[in-house]
């Protein structure tokens, strides 16, 4: 949670036109834009302003306010204790209402910036031509000013739990859910005594816990299956209470119930859609996977892992919220870049956050996480020259289903044989016939006219006896001497 500072509001409307003089009064206040993320790095902030203007010199009327029209000039700047410099925002804003009588107009913003964790400063729009009509400071200039700070308070308990507060979460109808609700409080002599919970009706909710393993923490556990009288959207909302009667924020969590036939309840990565997959170079850097519903960029922040498959350690990660430079959302479509130089040899594996994309319909539905590690994998080959690919004609076979030939009869095996390599390089073939009416380990001693270094393998008529066999084609890839 994120301590707030609000300015001062200094608000002028007696009108005297003096030249010059322009800006009659306004005020600047701030809020974090996601306050119950912990261990944010930048903070969102989102910065309010409203500036009055002296209209005769800020023109705003009907067709301003109706094409939402800037007025004013100038920007907000860090003005003391200042861990960046520059413009924090600009002070131009829509023109929101003004005043032919008394001569003013007012102009009305609210920017979103990102400000570094764990620091405190003030921001201010300064300037000159003040009214004329103060007691004090007539004509001079003003500093309508904020304190800004983004050191998180440690003394109110506050929601901390998956998912995320605001999150809006697409589920069927007949479907179980089961969450668990994590309280924190930073105080070591205070505890959460209570949360007050508003629930959908038929939602079960469980004693408030203390975290075995970490006092500080506090746990609730939610059931809920949803049935067709929940369609829609379902608010559940949490706001906890300490012993010494502090109130924590209110945060909420939207459940979109849909039944098994909307386009909601399909809404889910496409199997097999996620490319590539297998061997890549060591400079792989475009990956992307589709879904069933068109796409958007998350409200709330989501990220991409990689994970080394030898150490099951995370090697990258990506956040699709915040980094606009490397993830892409196109029609039904994520598409996401890297600059890692992948290991030679090394196998990796990608999972997915829950709402990495959400469905840009009603609050936005989100996607499903993806936590099998053998969902997206990819191999790291050199650049030379990648493993042939292999197919036989027919295939899809195995021991269980075999392929059924007549002993009377002839019966070819083909080969398609893909090559990607961009060295000079030759190939060999070789077929191996071993017989698993017992164990495959038998290999099969051949006629010298049977030949079995071509890609495609001629079997005449009464060649083998009754049984179960299995062809095996090995292609080795040599460097040309050249």
């Amino acid at each position: 949670m994120l301590k707030m500072a609000l300015s001062i509001v200094i608000f002028f409307t007696v009108s005297i036109l003096i030249n010059g003089s322009h800006y009659r009064g306004g005020f600047i206040t701030w809020k974090p834009q996601y306050p119950h993320i912990i261990n944010q790095n930048p903070v969102a902030i989102i910065l309010k302003q409203r500036h009055v203007w002296r209209r005769s010199s800020i023109f705003c009327n009907d067709i301003t306010i109706t094409t939402k029209g800037l007025i004013g000039g100038g920007s907000v700047h860090c003005i003391s204790t200042c861990s960046t410099t520059g413009v924090l925002a600009s002070v131009s804003a829509p023109c929101v209402a003004y005043s032919i009588k008394n001569d003013w107009s007012v102009g009305e913003v609210s920017t979103v910036i990102n400000v570094s964790a764990n620091v405190k400063f003030e921001a201010a729009f300064q300037g000159g031509s003040w009214i004329s009509t103060l007691d004090v400071g007539a004509g001079g200039r003003w500093s309508i000013s904020a304190e800004i700070t983004t050191i998180p308070r440690s003394d109110a308990p506050f929601y901390c739990g998956q998912p995320q507060a605001g999150s809006c979460i697409s589920v069927n109808t007949g479907s179980k859910i089961n969450e668990i609700a994590q309280f924190s409080i930073g105080c070591a002599t205070t505890t959460v005594i209570e949360v007050d919970i508003y629930k959908p009706d038929g939602m079960m909710v469980g004693p408030l816990k203390v975290n075995p393993s970490n006092s500080s923490l506090y746990t609730i556990s939610i059931t809920w299956t949803p049935t067709s009288m929940d369609i829609g959207t379902n608010l559940l909302c949490y706001t906890p209470l300490d012993d010494r009667n502090q109130q924590g924020d209110q945060v909420c969590i939207k459940y979109f119930v849909s039944d098994n036939d909307s386009k909601f309840a399909r809404f889910k990565y496409i199997n097999g859609s996620m490319k590539p997959v297998g061997q890549v170079y060591s400079n792989q850097s475009v990956w992307y996977i589709e879904y069933t519903n068109e796409v958007r960029r998350p409200s709330l922040d989501a990220y991409v892992h990689f994970y080394s498959n030898s150490t099951n350690k995370q090697v990258h990660q990506i956040n699709v919220r915040t980094n606009l430079k490397d993830v892409i959302f196109s029609k039904n479509t994520l598409t996401f870049f890297t600059s890692i130089n992948w290991i030679l040899g090394e196998h990796y594996y990608i999972l997915l956050d829950r709402s990495v994309v959400t469905d840009p319909s009603v609050c936005g539905p989100q996607s499903p996480p993806v936590n099998d590690v053998n969902f997206w994998t990819f191999e790291v080959q050199s650049e030379g020259c990648f493993r042939p690919k292999i197919r036989l004609i027919p295939s899809g076979t195995s021991l269980s289903s075999p392929l059924q030939f007549r002993r009377s009869q002839d019966f070819y095996i083909l080969s398609k044989i893909g090559l990607n390599c961009n060295d000079s390089l030759t190939t060999t073939t070789k077929w191996t016939i071993n017989n698993c009416s017992l164990e495959c380990s038998s290999p099969v001693q051949l006629d010298q006219t049977i030949i079995t270094n071509f890609s495609e393998l001629f079997i005449p008529a009464r060649t083998f006896p009754y049984g179960l066999y299995e062809l095996k084609l090995t292609v080795t890839m040599n460097a040309s001497p050249n």
